[in-house]
C-alpha cells in the first residue's frame, strides 16, 4: 500500500511540513470516493478482491480528511492483520483495540459529522500533531487497556441487541426487560452522521459515499429527528412499552423538537401510561462542535418517570 500511493503520501508529507496554506490545499484537493469516480471504481474492486488488495477502504474513504493517508494505510493494515489471524477467539478483543485506536487519532471535533479543517494557526497546529502519530502505536497501548466491564456473573445475565428501538420493543425482542429508558434524539441532526465512520469501519464494506463528510448513503435514521414523525414514534414509544406492563423512564430536554410543537413527553405518555411524573434538571449539553464556537450550551433536562 505504501509503494501504491507514494507519490499522494510524498504530497501528504510536502503539506504537513510546509506551510498552513499548503495543507488547506491538499485537504481540498485530495481524493476519495465521495468525489472520485477513479476511487469509486478502486472501491468497487477492493471490495470483491479476496486477497490482500481488499484492505483499502480506510485508504479510499478517510484519508486526507478524518486521518492522513499515512494513518489510513496503518488502519486498512491492522484490519488486514486481524482478519488473517486464525485465532477467532481474539477477534473481538483486536477490532475493539483498533477501533479504539482510530477513534484516539481521528481528526474530528468528538464526533465524524466531519472532520477538522486548518481554518486558523491552531486547528493546522493540532493536524499537523494529530497526522503525526502512529495507529500502530496507538492499538498497542489500546490492547493493553480493553478490558471487560463488571464480574463475568453481571455479564451473563446481559444481552446486546443491535437495530431500531421502536423495532426492538414493537416485536418484543425485549419482552424480559424490567424497565425501558429510552434517550431519543431530540434535534433534527441525525445522529448517525455522528458515528459513520466507526460503523463503516467495522463493517468494511465499501458503502456508497457522499458529501463533505462521507457519509455512508445507507446510514441510519429515526423519526425522532424528523419533526413530521417525532409525535408518532414517540406515540409508538409509549404504546408499544405500557403493552409490555413495564415502567418507561424517558431523558428529554425541553429544548428538543416536540417541544416546537408545544408537546411534551408527559402529554404524550399520559396516554398510555396511569401515572407520569416530570423530574427537571439544569445541564450543560455538548455542542459537538458547533459553529457556535462554544463547547457547551445550557439546558433543562427532563426525566419523565411512566408508570402503569
Amino acid at each position: 500500500m505504501t509503494q501504491k500511493y507514494s507519490t499522494q503520501l510524498a504530497s501528504e508529507h510536502r503539506a504537513l511540513t510546509g506551510t498552513r496554506l499548503d495543507l488547506v490545499e491538499y485537504m481540498q484537493r485530495a481524493a476519495h470516493v465521495g468525489n472520485s469516480a477513479a476511487h469509486r471504481r478502486a472501491a468497487r474492486a477492493a471490495a470483491v478482491a479476496s486477497t490482500s488488495e481488499h484492505y483499502e477502504l480506510a485508504s479510499l474513504y478517510f484519508s486526507a480528511g478524518y486521518l492522513s493517508l499515512q494513518q489510513a494505510i496503518e488502519v486498512d493494515s491492522i484490519r488486514s492483520a486481524i482478519d488473517g489471524d486464525t485465532q477467532l477467539n481474539d477477534r473481538d478483543w483486536l477490532l475493539g483495540a483498533w477501533i479504539t485506536a482510530t477513534s484516539v487519532l481521528v481528526n474530528a471535533p468528538g464526533h465524524t459529522a466531519q472532520f477538522l479543517r486548518p481554518n486558523s494557526a491552531s486547528a493546522h497546529a493540532r493536524i499537523v500533531r494529530t497526522w503525526g502519530r502512529s495507529v500502530w502505536d496507538e492499538f498497542i497501548i489500546a490492547l493493553d487497556s480493553v478490558a471487560l466491564v463488571g464480574t463475568e456473573k453481571w455479564r451473563s445475565n446481559n444481552s446486546v441487541f443491535v437495530g431500531d428501538a421502536l423495532d426492538l420493543i414493537s416485536t418484543g425482542q425485549l419482552r424480559d426487560v424490567g424497565t425501558i429508558y429510552a434517550d431519543p434524539p431530540y434535534t433534527k441532526d441525525q445522529y448517525s452522521r455522528y458515528y459513520h465512520v466507526y460503523e463503516t469501519l467495522y463493517r468494511y464494506d465499501y458503502p456508497d459515499s457522499s458529501g463533505a463528510g462521507r457519509n455512508r448513503s445507507d446510514r441510519f435514521t429515526t423519526g425522532f429527528s424528523l419533526k413530521s414523525a417525532v409525535v408518532a414514534s414517540f406515540h409508538d414509544l409509549c404504546r408499544n412499552v405500557a403493552r409490555m406492563r413495564v415502567p418507561l423512564v424517558v431523558s428529554y430536554p425541553s429544548s428538543g423538537l416536540l417541544t416546537e410543537l408545544d408537546l411534551t413527553v408527559a402529554d404524550v405518555a399520559s396516554q398510555y401510561f396511569n401515572d407520569v411524573e416530570t423530574l427537571s434538571f439544569e445541564a450543560n449539553h455538548s455542542t459537538m462542535g458547533g459553529s457556535t464556537g462554544t463547547s457547551k450550551k445550557t439546558a433543562t433536562e427532563n426525566l419523565y418517570v411512566c408508570t402503569i
